[in-house]
Parts: structure tokens; sequence; C-alpha cells
């Protein structure tokens, strides 16, 4: 039977209103590329699929046969995101399955939502415990109460489920991210240099949207600390920019004298993605706060390199253990973080062996066709919820 799906987030094609360097046909991120993927599955279902955005001025109506609709807001930052919730509960019909890709989008919960995506635990900010993390503890509450299925990408918002909404831990269902490990392999020819990087310099790639949450200050201030040990050591930014946290990280290398040893690389494609990874010598995903299974570790992972993550959210499901994984997990501080990159930078023997079994890992548990998969029965299960209805 042919369902009507309404996958709804703020952005999932151009430019958010916080962040510089997306065209306007691109996705922005991981959760965007997700968001397409879901979007492939339910048109290979048979279903009608449309994407309810935020106005970015974007031209593009259909995206691969998607529908894209575009709604107007208002103001900035939460009053803006408000004006968003509340426009597309107005305009979504009731006969369409609603799936919102954030609980936020959710706030406040006007009308059923049949379906929402976790992108791990979102509240840990470090020392935070203010009105905005209360607030959207209070609405996913809301949601689970009313039996919304929820997809999550890492066993710690299950758990989290499991101690404060028991009644609702059948509805949640682990899923991790999963990568085409075709495209992202270690066979890719990597990208000719496009920074004054010298043959002789290990190369640090940072492959994520510039923001404070995913750990940009943590490594700038890792690279210095490796910087004055006489490493000679480069560090990428690849990726789209928030606007605010990206003055903050420039402020930063300036006053540690690190302009000359740091790139940014902006956004590029997810298909040029592969060939980036080849040219870096370690990956690292330093996340301070707000993490899920991250897409883009395991792309890295993919590509045979070794990478150096967090204990945050599902990064410590990727890397397990230590080395035997494809790399290392530390604490989010760049005492924790420099010790880690350092062993990998002064021995490309561990560099190698370590991508190999990255590599492996992500080929025998974290693959697209396992998430396809899983995907696909997790949405059978939202339209025979809503045929119970």
């Amino acid at each position: 039977m042919t369902e009507q799906f309404a996958l709804v987030t703020d952005t999932f094609l151009g430019n958010p209103s916080q962040y510089s360097g997306v065209e306007a046909s691109d996705m922005i991120g991981g959760a965007e590329v997700n968001l397409y993927r879901i979007g492939q599955i339910l048109l290979d279902e048979g279903h009608e699929v449309t994407v309810y955005q935020q106005d970015t001025g974007n031209p593009n109506d259909e995206y691969d046969g998607i529908e894209i609709e575009y709604l107007s807001t208002v103001g900035s930052g939460t009053a803006e995101l408000l004006s968003f919730n509340l426009q597309w509960q107005r305009v979504v019909s009731q006969d369409e399955i609603v799936y919102v890709h954030s609980p936020e989008y959710a706030i406040p919960n006007l009308r059923p939502v049949d379906a929402l995506n976790q992108q791990g635990i979102t509240w840990d900010v470090p020392s935070s415990r203010n009105l905005t993390t209360r607030v959207k503890r209070y609405f996913l509450g809301r949601l689970l109460s009313k039996k919304s299925l929820v997809r999550c990408t890492d066993n710690a918002f299950l758990t989290y489920v499991q101690s404060e909404h028991p009644t609702a831990r059948n509805n949640v269902f682990p899923i991790p991210n999963g990568v085409d490990t075709t495209v992202f392999s270690p066979d890719v020819d990597p990208i000719n240099s496009p920074t004054n990087s010298t043959m002789e310099e290990t190369v640090v790639l940072f492959p994520r949207t510039l923001r404070l949450a995913r750990g940009a200050h943590l490594i700038v201030d890792t690279l210095a600390k490796l910087r004055s040990k006489g490493h000679d050591v480069s560090l990428w930014f690849l990726g789209a920019e928030n606007i605010t946290d990206a003055s903050l990280v420039r402020s930063q290398i300036e006053r540690n004298n690190l302009a000359n040893a740091v790139e940014f690389l902006g956004h590029v494609p997810h298909e040029e993605m592969p060939r980036y990874y080849a040219a870096a010598d370690i990956v690292s995903i330093p996340t301070y706060h707000s993490e899920g299974t991250s897409l883009s570790c395991l792309e890295a992972m993919a590509c045979g390199r070794p990478v150096v993550v967090t204990d945050v959210g599902g990064l410590k499901e990727i890397i397990y253990q230590d080395e035997v994984d494809g790399g290392f997990k530390v604490k989010p501080t760049a005492e924790a973080l420099a010790p880690a990159v350092e062993k990998l930078v002064e021995d490309p023997v561990l560099r190698g062996r370590l991508g190999e079994n990255a590599r492996r890992r992500v080929v025998d548990y974290f693959t697209l066709e396992r998430w396809e998969q899983q995907m696909r029965e997790f949405f059978r299960t939202v339209s025979e919820r809503r045929g119970q209805n």
C-alpha cells in the first residue's frame, strides 16, 4: 500500500542561516545524507515522499524523486526554529506519516508524530542544565509517552529511555549509521594536495561541520601541543562552517600562531569525500558533546584511515577497543587527544596497521547494506503502526 511520508528537517538542501559555504543543491553533512537515503528507501518501497524544510532560497523543489516543500520562517535562533515547527505542523496533512529528523522539530508538539530520529544524546553539554536542555527533554518525554517510534544511532539513547521512560523502551530501535564500503575504500586515489603542506608533514583531517560541539577547538589545542613539541603536523578543516564558531576557532588559531599549519577547505560534495580521506594520514573526530554514530568517522575508517575519537555518544561503540578497532578513544580534552594523535604521528607502521583494522571494523559491523535493511524494517513497523491507529 502506498503511503505519503512527510520527512521534517530544518535543512535538507542548501545553506542553513547560521552556516556558510554550502551550495543550493548540496547536503551540508551526515544527517542530511542519511535523510536522503531514508527518502530513497521509502521511494523504493513504493511510497510518496516529501521533505519539509526551512526556506533557504533554494530553487529545487525536487531532488532525485523526493519532493521538497520550503516553509518561510521568522526570527533567528530559537524563534526561527519555533516558527518552522509551527509551520510544518500547520501544513502537513493528517494523512501523511510524519517522521521528524530530530525531536527538536516537534517543539511544541501540537500534532501526532509517527516516528523520529534521535542522533545520540543531544543534551550532554558539559556543565549545562539550562532551560533549553529541560525543554528538549520535556518534549522528548511527551513524544515517547505518545508512543512515537524512535530510530536512534547508538545504545546510549536506549539506555536513557530504559532509565527515564521505561514504558517506552520497546518503541526505541538502535540502528547505527552505515557506509558504502565500495565507494569509501582504501583504493581511492587521494586528491591532489589542496594546500601548501609538504610531503613530510603529517596531515590530520577534521572532516565535519566546523562547530565547537564537534570539538573544533579541541583539535586546534591538540595541534598546538604537537607543534610545540616539534612535530611537523598540519590540520585540515573539511566541511561547512558555523559562522559564530568558525570565528572563535580562527581567533584561537591566531593566538597560538598556527595559521601556517591550518587549512580551511570548506564544504565539498559528499561524493568527493573519499579522496580527501585518502589524502590524510590521521582523521580525528574529537566531539565535545551531542554525538551519535558519526558517519564521517565510519567513512574515514572505511577508507583505511586510523582515527582518534572521544568517548562521547556513539563513538564509544565505534572504537570499543583501542587499536584493535582501528584507532584510539580518549576523553574530550586536548590533554587526552594530543598523546593519542602523537602516537600515530610518530609511527607510520602503527598508522597502517590501525587503518587496516579500521576498514575491517566497518566492513564487519557498519555497512550501508546492513543499515538499509534495518531502516526498511523500521519504516515498515512505522507504517503498520499507523494502519492500526
